[in-house]
């Protein structure tokens, strides 16, 4: 693939007079941290996000607590948690978005911008430019807002593009695609003039509708790649506008958070998408990096119910970086978080183990963080760790001793 280097796009004619800039925070839905190469990717790369992970702080196992990004950025966005009041000091809260906002009552959002889209039934193509995809609008109207020059506390933006509209373009971005299956066929590189791995490639390659399948034996060998280069294309698109957005805030340092509303599966399970009908990690790992702070990687189990308390230590005069006793706790000393879902009888992650019901009462464990990709079910063989997590059940959640 191309470096960022490498990519011409043509930016729109701004002027660089941004006030101090809000704290800004930029949510996606279907957004997996093994697409990021800050987080290990060897398939993908997104050197604008590499930066920010390297000289900001990377959360390693960040797990969402719903498997609806609804749901969690409602709790995200209510108006009494403190980073709210310390952002409001500075000028209002403000969320530009893809999709609808229905918690408008208990949010903190002082102006909710809704953006039309258009249904991709109708797009028959992706984008002939970066800047005509639906993400690309989105960082449009925030560099606009922050070109206002009234007073902002906060930015969000939330979309949800990669779980329902691959629009970005081929072009720039040096694709495999093209070439893979002739490799696979031919044992060298070059284009697939004709048969079906030829048709089968340009219907991946010209995809706006975002994939969605269970692996099935007689699938082609290379399918899940390819539609894994698709998805790449859509990641590398996020790092080219983040790399932009930054560009136009130059009068100073900002505060970004860019993170996950809920994961994309690749592959694990045996089902690539969102939304499957069974629960896996996958669903659940979901990014989160941000500016502000001290370079830390922290590696212990996280949940995302703790982000409202991330963004209040970096909107605080005082508190820009996490303590070490913080981010130097022992893993196990992290809490079980369970999981609301409607797609599994019941679901806890810890700092070790990984459980989940599955509909028909099967009960699958994995070993954490060593089988990231629930690889190897070992539930048969440690029926003690089964019966210990599902006692969890019976206590609450905030309340993991039970008293």
């Amino acid at each position: 693939m191309q470096s960022k280097d490498e990519h011409q796009i043509t930016r729109p004619n701004v002027e660089n007079t941004l006030p101090e800039p809000p704290l800004i925070i930029v949510s996606l839905e279907g957004f997996t941290p093994s697409s990021l190469s800050c987080y290990g990717s060897s398939w993908n790369q997104t050197p604008t996000i590499d930066q920010l992970a390297a000289s900001g702080c990377l959360w390693d196992r960040l797990i969402a607590s719903d498997d609806q990004p609804v749901q969690l950025l409602a709790h995200w966005t209510q108006a009494q948690h403190d980073w709210v009041e310390r952002c409001k000091q500075n000028g209002s809260i403000e969320l530009i978005t893809d999709r609808p906002f229905d918690n408008t009552d208990e949010s903190c959002f002082d102006e909710i911008t809704i953006l039309p889209t258009e249904p991709v039934s109708e797009r028959s193509s992706p984008a002939a430019e970066c800047f005509e995809t639906r993400f690309a609008q989105l960082i449009a109207a925030v560099v606009e807002r922050l070109q206002s020059g009234e007073s902002l506390g906060a930015i969000w933006l939330h979309s949800n593009f990669l779980a329902e509209c691959w629009d970005a373009p081929v072009e720039p971005f040096e694709s495999f695609a093209e070439t893979s299956l002739a490799e696979h066929q031919e044992g060298e590189g070059g284009p697939i003039d004709d048969g079906p791995d030829a048709q089968l490639v340009n219907q991946i390659a010209s995809s706006v509708k975002p994939a969605q399948f269970e692996n099935v034996p007689n699938d082609h060998p290379d399918l899940v790649m390819l539609w894994m280069n698709r998805y790449g294309q859509q990641i590398q698109l996020i790092d080219l506008m983040i790399d932009y957005l930054l560009d136009e805030v130059t009068n100073d340092d900002p505060c970004l958070v860019l993170l996950g509303a809920s994961g994309f599966r690749l592959g694990q399970g045996d089902f690539f998408g969102t939304q499957a009908t069974n629960l896996r990690s996958a669903d659940l790992q979901i990014p989160l990096l941000h500016t502000g702070s001290s370079p830390l990687r922290i590696p212990h189990l996280t949940s995302s119910d703790e982000l409202p308390e991330i963004l209040k230590r970096l909107v605080s005069e005082h508190e820009g970086h996490f303590p070490e006793s913080r981010w130097s706790m022992r893993m196990s000393d992290a809490q079980p978080i369970q999981i609301q879902t409607n797609r599994s009888l019941y679901a806890v992650m810890t700092p070790d183990w990984w459980l989940v019901t599955d509909p028909d009462g099967s009960e699958h464990l994995y070993l954490k963080p060593d089988d990231g990709e629930d690889y190897n079910d070992v539930a048969r063989l440690r029926m003690d760790v089964v019966d210990e997590l599902l006692n969890l059940k019976k206590k609450p959640a905030s309340d993991p001793d039970g008293a």
